[in-house]
């Protein structure tokens, strides 16, 4: 059984932690964030959950992998630390700022010959799936332009532009 974690449980962190909690050959290791409010918050939604106030605590508790779900602006950092642990690591989008740090990740993930994933979760959404099975099989015929509408405006951040925050969706 994997024992995982998730670092940051603010926007993205609790679904992290929703989705780890249910699978079975998951455990759950704890949460980690710096801010006491947010670790009452993953307690009263998880009782017995276990939740460390730094990386360093939760390193000391022996994970397997990772969840990076902290501010962008935070990511690379941190990213590259668990990987320097040895640790297999999903980093929520933007994987880093910049390509250069991004590239830096990949190479590092490869070096140590750990799992670096991007949190691309749409990627793996069952209706876009069969949206783009049926746009390869031609069934749609020749698309020459798509228009999507963004629905939800989600948190607006200030640590990263509008295209690093909505061009992967």
């Amino acid at each position: 059984m994997i024992r995982v974690a998730v670092i940051g449980f603010g926007y993205w962190g609790p679904n992290f932690v929703r989705v780890l909690a249910g699978l079975p050959d998951c455990r759950l290791l704890g949460v980690v964030d710096a801010r006491e409010e947010a670790l009452d918050a993953a307690r009263a939604m998880y009782p017995g959950l276990q939740v460390f106030r730094s990386v360093d605590e939760l390193l000391a508790a022996g994970p397997d992998a990772v969840v990076v779900a902290t501010p962008a602006s935070t990511h690379f950092a941190i990213a590259n630390r668990l990987l320097d642990e040895g640790l297999d690591v999903l980093v929520e989008k933007p994987l880093a700022l910049s390509a250069a740090d991004g590239r830096k990740l990949a190479a590092k993930a490869k070096e140590k010959r750990r799992v670096l994933m991007v949190g691309h979760l749409l990627e793996f959404h069952p209706g876009l799936m069969q949206f783009r099975e049926m746009v390869r099989s031609g069934e749609l015929g020749d698309l020459y332009y798509l228009y999507t509408t963004r629905v939800n405006l989600g948190k607006v951040r200030a640590a990263e532009s509008a295209l690093w925050d909505l061009a992967p969706h």
